[in-house]
């Protein structure tokens, strides 16, 4: 790097002054600091005089050109834009940006040819033109030390050029990288990035609790995944035609129209010469309650209606006292009766009339449907009072009036649900209304197939008890006393709260550790409260206890309450139920009843082995809290008072129990109407 000459004078001018040398490369690891103002082009210099100076080290992309004669060229054209970083390393911009360098006179001559990229060779400053000697080589100084990404080149001919983009040695030939990575370095510059893939499939979902493997252009992934599709889709198809397949079967087994198929005779011949009831194929039977509704009289005949189907039997059922606007209770039950094959028919009409003639038998339900007898039959009455049998469930005194049974000592029988009720009835008729009853038939019900499945079924039972359980806010460890019953005098809630409170002082007093109680009242009127049930929620805010008691709305489905109870309370006052169908359908779920020693409950609770029973009235109430204290302090004897409810209802009050017994009156009770249609 010697000083070159100085040239003599020419023109006047004075020879240029010595070049200053750059200086040495900065060492690595150290930050550039830029100076702080920007500095002029030097002056222009005349041309250079005697020997030619060294030649010049080529410098690389992006640096200023060495000054030649004196003044400096002018700066090259930018090439292609730098490339992205490579991730994970900061670019680290300069401060200040820098002007770029004086122009320089176009060059002359052939250029040299390019170097290789990939030996990343610098290109030679262009020569001079405008009649001046070409600049002579330089001499190469020591190569500099390399400096890494984002750091400032070397300074050269007393300026900075622009920053240098960070250049990486060329690697080795990579693999082939995923989506989202870097591409390797090619001859020095990195290509511009590779756009990404199509996006990985979305997830299936969580219930398939397996997670197919991505696709793949190549290899077993996609194979395999399609694979696994298929499969499902296969399992989906043979599920769905096993479902409809299920559907089609029983809907021809329980068609009405009488299909010619086979098999599905062959069905009914075996269900019909295996029920009790097979005589009643093909008979015309028709049923005459007073009311629809979800009291215990209609569905106690709705489910006599659907016995009586599944032989094949023509059912008819008129309602007698049917209000002009029909609720969501009454379309209900329509709509499962036609749903059974039961047709509903209007209770007034030339077509009520015509059936009551034509039907082998005639089935009244309740005491109050007596009145229909003469406001539709009118002059028809004698000739089918020979075919009716009358269903009795009432024991109430207002229920005995002429007006509604005066025919009943013609029918051909009357069939009562306990002993108990029949002998009241017969003495009551006798002694009040101067009548005599005709032969009656005492039938003890049952409970149905579908109730005993979900008592039995445990897992059932669990799911039912914690749904009710959380929606009325009681826990899974707290103690439930029950009673289902629609609310009214008669029913006995008041009495039966009355005894919960007394039963709080008792435990307070004898200073029990007894679980938290809760009571439940089921059959409310929600939409419509009766003076009666705003009396009971006023006694349950008084006394502070609305915490622990539960009002709930009637229903037809009890068995999701009877799993979510632990006793059932049955409360009925006077002379009590005629039978109380809830009674046995507790049992079923192995609960203990505290029920009163009136009407048909004595035939059905066996007092100190399956419940406890208690006086009805005022009286009774004090004894109802000492039962209610006695089994919340004995968890021993609540489930060996259920286990024995259980069995009895197994031995005695099973559906095909009641089926025996009913087939037995009716057979009777059509021989008995035979008899006299052929001797008139």
């Amino acid at each position: 790097m010697a000083k070159p000459p100085p040239s003599s004078a020419a023109g006047g001018r004075r020879p240029a002054p010595p070049r200053t040398p750059p200086p040495p490369p900065r060492p690595p690891g150290r930050r550039w600091r830029s100076p702080r103002r920007r500095r002029r082009p030097a002056a222009a210099a005349p041309p250079p005089q005697g020997p030619p100076p060294p030649p010049a080290t080529p410098v690389g992309d992006g640096e200023a050109p060495a000054v030649v004669g004196g003044r400096r060229p002018p700066p090259r054209p930018p090439k292609d834009p730098p490339p992205p970083r490579h991730p994970g390393r900061r670019w680290r911009s300069p401060r200040r940006r820098r002007r770029p360098a004086a122009a320089a006179p176009p060059p002359q001559g052939p250029p040299p040819p390019p170097p290789p990229r990939s030996a990343m060779a610098k290109p030679p400053s262009s020569s001079a033109a405008g009649g001046r000697r070409p600049a002579p080589p330089r001499t190469p100084p020591p190569p500099a030390t390399p400096v890494g990404d984002g750091e400032a080149p070397a300074v050269v001919g007393g300026r900075r050029p622009p920053p240098r983009p960070p250049k990486d040695p060329p690697p080795p030939p990579a693999p082939p990288v995923g989506d989202g990575e870097a591409p390797a370095v090619v001859g020095g510059r990195r290509p511009p990035p590779r756009p990404p893939k199509d996006p990985p499939p979305p997830p299936p979902p969580r219930s398939a609790m397996a997670k197919p493997p991505p696709s793949s252009a190549a290899g077993g992934r996609g194979q395999a995944h399609h694979r696994t599709r298929l499969l499902l889709l296969l399992l989906l198809a043979v599920a769905a035609c096993a479902s409809t397949a299920g559907f089609l079967l029983r809907g021809a087994m329980l068609d009405t129209c009488g299909g010619s198929s086979a098999p599905v005779a062959t069905a009914r011949t075996g269900a019909v010469a295996g029920s009790p009831l097979g005589f009643m194929r093909s008979k015309l039977v028709l049923l005459v309650s007073h009311e629809l509704s979800l009291s215990g009289g209609p569905l106690l005949l709705m489910e006599l209606a659907f016995l009586l189907r599944q032989v094949d039997s023509q059912v008819v059922w008129i309602t007698n006292q049917r209000s002009e606007e029909t609720n969501d209770v009454t379309y209900s039950l329509e709509h499962k009766m036609l749903s059974h094959g039961v047709q509903v028919l209007p209770a007034r009409g030339q077509e009520a009339v015509d059936n009551a003639l034509k039907a082998d038998l005639v089935i009244l339900n309740t005491a109050v449907a007596g009145k229909w007898l003469d406001a539709v039959l009118k002059d028809h009455v004698p000739q089918v009072l020979p075919k009716i049998l009358w269903w009795i469930h009432e024991m109430r005194g207002h229920y005995f009036k002429l007006e509604y049974v005066k025919h009943l000592p013609l029918v051909a029988g009357a069939m009562i649900d306990s002993h108990t009720t029949a002998e009241y009835w017969k003495t009551r008729t006798h002694d009040r209304l101067k009548i005599q009853m005709p032969q009656t038939y005492v039938v003890h019900l049952g409970n149905s197939k579908e109730l005993m499945e979900v008592a039995e079924d445990n897992v059932a039972r669990r799911v039912l008890r914690e749904h009710i359980r959380e929606s009325l806010g009681v826990r899974s460890e707290d103690l439930v006393f029950a009673i289902i019953n629609s609310v009214s005098r008669g029913k006995g809630q008041d009495l039966f709260l009355q005894a919960f409170y007394q039963s709080f002082q008792l435990i307070q007093q004898k200073k029990l550790k007894v679980p938290t109680m809760h009571a439940v009242v089921v059959g409310s009127d929600i939409t419509a409260q009766t003076k009666f049930e705003t009396q009971l929620r006023e006694f349950v805010g008084k006394n502070g206890i609305q915490d622990r008691v539960h009002f709930v709305n009637k229903t037809l489905a009890v068995a999701p309450y009877l799993a979510a109870i632990d006793v059932l309370v049955q409360n009925s006052q006077a002379r009590g139920e005629c039978f109380g169908r809830i009674t046995i359908e507790a049992m079923a779920f192995k609960l203990p009843v505290l029920g009163t020693a009136a009407g048909g409950t004595t035939e059905i609770v066996l007092d100190g082995s399956t419940g406890l029973l208690h006086p009805a009235g005022k009286e009774g109430v004090t004894a109802l809290a000492n039962n209610m204290v006695r089994l919340a302090s004995h968890a021993d004897q609540r489930v060996s008072m259920g286990k024995k409810g259980y069995e009895r209802v197994k031995e005695t009050f099973m559906e095909h129990h009641m089926a025996d017994r009913i087939a037995a009156v009716l057979k009777e009770v059509l021989q008995k109407s035979r008899h006299q249609h052929s001797h008139a």
